[in-house]
């Protein structure tokens, strides 16, 4: 293959695969941060997730749409992570998001913005359970029997402007699902989502929450048939 043509073919690639492409230059200016838990200890394997950008044109921020995947970063052993910022005037959204602890959602840093220090917290426990309701096997208009669903996927998920945060959960022996949540970025709404129905929860700190639980129902006609509605909290 001649040598213009692999080198055109490589910056198409670029272009249309990469949110930033990368140069031989080092970043512009590099953003450092830290995570730490709630005894200020820190967390090492914190997903930094950059999820939404905005540029500053015309004396006003705006948010700005762009191709490819969202690059993302980790926190070491010292719960301290690197962000490269390659223009100056833009402004970053972040997420940090570890298992076992609930995601945290910041917005508007900069590449003038202080160092980071983001603490993870607990957070609430979310659970439901997933349940299948087996036809009656005898006369009558009693429902037969509930078993729990094992290994199905339920979705946590926070819809955005730019990049969405989703976390999955499988149901375990009982059926139950369960996730760890925090009151999420005001004007933004928490869902669950289970075999395409969406549910939106209402989630305030300090209050107890309870997710949704959902019942598959099993009738029998000429063939098989299953249906979806939602039951419990």
């Amino acid at each position: 293959m001649p040598q213009k043509w692999i080198a055109a073919t490589a910056l198409l690639f670029l272009f249309f695969s990469g949110f930033f492409i990368v140069s031989a230059t080092s970043p512009e200016i590099v953003l450092k941060g830290q995570v730490v838990d709630e005894a200020g200890n820190p967390i090492e394997g914190v997903t930094v997730q950059l999820s939404g950008i905005e540029k500053f044109r015309d004396g006003a921020w705006v948010r700005e749409l762009r191709l490819g995947i969202m690059p993302s970063f980790q926190t070491d052993a010292d719960g301290r992570f690197l962000l490269p910022f390659e223009e100056k005037d833009v402004r970053y959204d972040l997420w940090f998001d570890r298992i076992g602890w609930a995601p945290t959602f910041i917005s508007g840093i900069s590449a003038t913005s202080s160092e980071l220090e983001v603490t993870l917290e607990r957070g609430m426990v979310l659970t439901g359970k997933v349940t299948r309701q087996l036809p009656n096997k005898t006369r009558g208009d009693r429902p037969g029997p509930e078993v729990p669903v094992q290994q199905t996927v339920v979705d946590l998920r926070l819809p955005s402007e730019d990049l969405w945060y989703q976390q999955r959960s499988f149901t375990d022996a009982e059926g139950r699902y369960s996730f760890r949540v925090s009151p999420p970025p005001p004007g933004r709404e928490w869902q669950v989502v289970f075999a395409g129905e969406v549910v939106p929860l209402e989630i305030e700190k300090e209050k107890p929450i309870e997710g949704p639980d959902f019942l598959i129902e099993v009738s029998v006609y000429s063939g098989s048939k299953r249906r979806l509605r939602r039951g419990g909290g």
